[in-house]
């Protein structure tokens, strides 16, 4: 499916004012669907915008009861919500919140996803990062995709003849590399590590962080096997437990929001035990070529705490630009800023919306 900048240009026309209408009305009082990954920056977005959220609205019985910068979450039979009409989703899952609003019998409620609001409200920025930024005519299109996607909903997109494999290696740039020092921020299991060798004639380093200890065992397995695989020393992989962020801490791990994957929580830390580092203070006089970066919306975070790698050593990088909304206008303006000899490429790993992946060089 290809989305002309054209398309995504009338699309955004054709809802202005009813998004306008919907802001206006929902200011002075609405809820939130859905504790999920983007919920601490949709509600910090909306407050700053001057909406009045009074709920946040989640089917999960463990979420529920818990205050989220200020907001209680509830159940969606909770009589409280009972009266509101203005709901803004904050979940990828549009269609599925509101078929359960239906089914809850909740009349003339109106409703707006949060990415729709996003791209709505920064939609020059997207639209800078796509026509001033992209290298290339197929990132170009896989950005309208992408804008497309936020504007519908996530899961009613066809990529074919957009996803490709080798993920995180996809473009000529990233193939054949040598003597790299590789950052892996998201190890997750050390899948990326067998693609990463490879794609590799001679490497320097490779840097694991990963923060869940069932993945660390399975990093530490497939280590073993590629060490005596390909003759590499010990010291050739090396296997950090720690999440990655903008600042050295400690955080909690988190499987609520992300099926097998876990992520770094650094709210909330009341059994905080995981450490996040920074990657600026982790790698003080070392060297880095490359940095991959997979790590469940904490991408922006784990870049500003590179600030000085990216600006003084340049590294490739590959990073995830899916799991929140105002990651795709946000991370390229960012990485920009801190460099501006980068340039980018995007590319999509998957069927649908996910891995979706913006490449600087």
């Amino acid at each position: 499916m290809k989305i002309t900048c054209e398309q995504i240009c009338s699309m955004v026309a054709q809802f202005d004012s009813e998004m306008k209408e919907f802001v206006k009305n929902a200011k002075t009082g609405c809820v939130c669907y859905g504790d999920s990954l983007m919920i601490h920056g949709a509600l910090a977005e909306l407050s700053e915008d001057g909406f009045n959220v009074r709920y946040i609205v989640d089917d999960t019985p463990e979420k529920q009861g818990r205050i989220v910068d200020g907001v209680e979450v509830v159940s969606r039979s909770d009589a409280r919500i009972r009266s509101e009409r203005y709901i803004i989703g904050t979940n990828s899952s549009v269609k599925r919140m509101r078929d359960n609003f239906e089914w809850g019998g909740v009349e003339s409620v109106f409703f707006v996803p949060f990415c729709k609001y996003s791209l709505w409200k920064h939609y020059d920025e997207c639209v800078y990062v796509r026509d001033n930024l992209l290298e290339d005519e197929k990132s170009v299109e896989i950005y309208n995709l992408a804008m497309y996607a936020q504007m519908t909903d996530y899961h009613n997109i066809d990529s074919t003849g957009y996803g490709e494999p080798n993920q995180y290696f996809a473009i000529p740039e990233f193939d054949l590399l040598t003597h790299e020092h590789f950052v892996d921020a998201g190890a997750y299991v050390g899948d990326t590590l067998d693609e990463f060798i490879r794609h590799s004639q001679l490497f320097e380093k490779y840097i694991c962080f990963e923060p869940d200890e069932n993945h660390i065992r399975a990093i530490e397995a497939r280590k073993k096997r590629l060490c005596v695989e390909w003759n590499l020393p010990d010291e050739a992989i090396e296997i950090v437990k720690a999440g990655v962020g903008e600042h050295n801490t400690k955080a909690k791990l988190s499987s609520d929001y992300t099926g097998s994957s876990t992520r770094v929580v650094c709210d909330d830390l009341g059994d905080a035990g995981i450490d996040v580092v920074k990657l600026d203070d982790y790698f003080t006089g070392q060297k880095v070529t490359f940095i991959k970066a997979d790590i469940e919306g904490m991408e922006e975070q784990a870049l500003k705490g590179a600030r000085e790698l990216i600006k003084n050593q340049k590294p490739k990088m590959a990073v995830c630009v899916y799991h929140l909304p105002w990651d795709i206008y946000k991370i390229p303006l960012l990485v920009k800023e801190l460099n501006c000899e980068y340039k980018f490429k995007m590319r999509l790993h998957s069927k649908g919306y996910e891995e979706l992946v913006l490449y600087c060089y």
